[in-house]
């Protein structure tokens, strides 16, 4: 089993650099083949990093309700034959991935995400879920109104965050 974690942030002392540190070091509590990838601090995601994932854990903030560009970018190059159907499924390089976890940060509330079409929960559910393992699960974290809260409602939702597998 390999897990590999992907954060988007282009600041290291950020609430989404907490996150990818607390999915990181909970991964590798089991998996001591946890590999992290921090996009926008100098490391580039390669179609290649997916052989043998099991465990994909994306961390972010969801910005303007979407992803950050870096990370579309760097999605829209590794996955893209896949992602537009120019592919074919079986050879998709998430095929081996069994637990897709998104972990994730909005600025609104949970009603106004909802309010919105949540886009990005339905990216990965309709798009890139579809990629991996017919039989992969996915798992959904997310903490709404990031701007209004207390430093204790951000650790108490740190505390919170899980690797599923």
């Amino acid at each position: 089993m390999a897990t590999l974690i992907v954060q988007a942030h282009p600041l290291e002392d950020s609430f989404s650099a907490a996150l990818c540190d607390a999915a990181a070091a909970q991964a590798q509590s089991t998996d001591p083949a946890t590999t992290t990838i921090r996009l926008g601090q100098g490391d580039l995601l390669d179609v290649d990093m997916f052989t043998g994932v099991t465990n994909l854990v994306m961390v972010y903030p969801t910005w303007w309700g979407s992803l950050p560009a870096m990370l579309l970018g760097s999605l829209e190059t590794s996955l893209g034959p896949w992602i537009d159907g120019g592919a074919p499924l079986a050879k998709s390089p998430l095929r081996s991935v069994k637990q897709l976890t998104v972990i994730t940060t909005h600025g609104s509330s949970r009603l106004v995400n909802r309010l919105q079409g949540e886009p990005g929960m339905q990216f990965w559910k309709r798009t890139v879920l579809g990629l991996c393992s017919k039989k992969a699960h996915f798992s959904w974290q997310a903490l709404y109104k990031l701007d209004r809260l207390t430093h204790a409602d951000r650790s108490g939702f740190l505390s919170t965050v899980t690797v599923s597998r």
